[in-house]
């Protein structure tokens, strides 16, 4: 066995033991979410497909083309299991086993037909059937997410652990790890194989570190009123798995009604809400929150802030917030940014100067520097 060969059965003996411990941490999680249990069930489909893996050690497997190809074949089963999973981020609840074997059915199909036939043409097929397969999910999941995000936008002040953004770059580590597996595949060089596990490892880690930080978002009314963040993570949880998966009606109604207004009382009293209550200095204000103290409904409260206003509700609460920020900086330059984000409702301090570099246009140590100078 040479060098290049005791290299990557290492590397695949440590991705099994992170796979199976990995999965047991996230069962035995105090906060197991939904989105945490799928998780936990891909990874443990992961560790099982690379217990698998431990009959390419036997010579009767290695020296067999036909063996070898139907390993290859049953590895790409994991496709349908991840884009399940991934779906799930953006649409809460629609992760179960029923699609993920629909969605992993056409691969286990050509691995059933493989092993009918033994034709290498069955694989080549396949492979070429992996790359429509990762484009039609990856289509139809930055569709979903330009959806989330204009959805959390118009009904949270804070994104931090909503947002999807970190999820691109975790993508992307997986399609590198895809190309570098098929480059594996037709010419079995075990030191790309050895790259392969290293990179995979990588995204795994990316991925479950980031996950387990990820707070769910349901586009049931009642469920996103009751759902805030941090301390409630658990509570929230548990309303959206008792909550209907996601209707495309529902999300259509939230967005596009055109009957909903606002009376002028009902302005007044936003007005009052903002300036005088300062309803906004609490953190984890929604925009269910903020239609409930007005006695009105989301749909009513979104369309004006999205059609008169020409805001979203995220901005439109930051830029009270970043107004607050402002006045305490002209009163005290020496204030910390870490006061300022506690006195004016930011959840954090990256929050704090993105919103503010966008509602001043200038970044907060310029702006600090000017009240200096004054």
């Amino acid at each position: 066995m040479t060098a290049a060969e005791r290299l990557s059965y290492l590397l695949q003996g440590a991705s099994l033991m992170f796979f199976l411990f990995s999965s047991i941490s996230l069962f035995q999680s105090e906060q197991c979410s939904r989105l945490k249990r799928a998780l936990a069930l891909v990874v443990l489909f992961f560790a099982i497909s690379e217990f698998k893996d431990i009959l390419r050690i036997f010579p009767v497997v290695t020296e067999s083309a036909y063996a070898m190809r139907l390993l290859y074949s049953i590895d790409l089963w994991v496709m349908g299991v991840c884009a399940t999973y991934f779906i799930e981020f953006v649409r809460p609840g629609w992760f179960t086993f029923k699609r993920a074997a629909q969605l992993s059915s056409v691969f286990i199909l050509f691995t059933g037909i493989y092993a009918i036939t033994g034709s290498s043409a069955v694989l080549t097929a396949e492979l070429i059937y992996v790359g429509v397969y990762c484009f039609a999910v990856l289509s139809v999941f930055g569709f979903l997410v330009v959806r989330y995000n204009h959805f959390i936008r118009n009904n949270y002040s804070n994104l931090e652990r909503l947002n999807l953004n970190w999820l691109i770059s975790v993508l992307v580590v997986f399609l590198v790890c895809i190309v570098v597996w098929t480059i594996y595949l037709f010419n079995h060089n075990y030191y790309m194989k050895s790259v392969y596990y290293i990179i995979s490892l990588i995204a795994w880690i990316m991925l479950i570190a980031r996950s387990k930080k990820q707070i769910e978002v349901t586009f049931d009314t009642a469920t996103t009123r009751k759902c805030h963040f941090a301390t409630t993570q658990g509570e929230c949880s548990q309303l959206v798995e008792e909550s209907a998966p996601i209707e495309e009606s529902a999300v259509e109604e939230e967005i596009d009604s055109n009957t909903s207004q606002l009376t002028e009382q009902m302005k007044a009293q936003l007005n009052e809400l903002m300036t005088v209550r300062e309803i906004y200095l609490d953190s984890r204000l929604t925009l269910s929150d903020l239609a409930a103290e007005l006695g009105t409904n989301r749909t009513y409260l979104s369309n004006y802030l999205n059609r008169e206003l020409n805001v979203s509700f995220y901005d439109y609460v930051n830029s009270f917030r970043v107004k607050r920020a402002c006045r305490m900086i002209d009163s005290d330059p020496d204030v910390s940014v870490h006061d300022i984000v506690e006195s004016c409702g930011f959840n954090s301090v990256s929050t704090f100067r993105r919103s503010f570099t966008r509602e001043i246009g200038r970044t907060y140590g310029e702006y600090r520097k000017n009240v200096l100078l004054r």
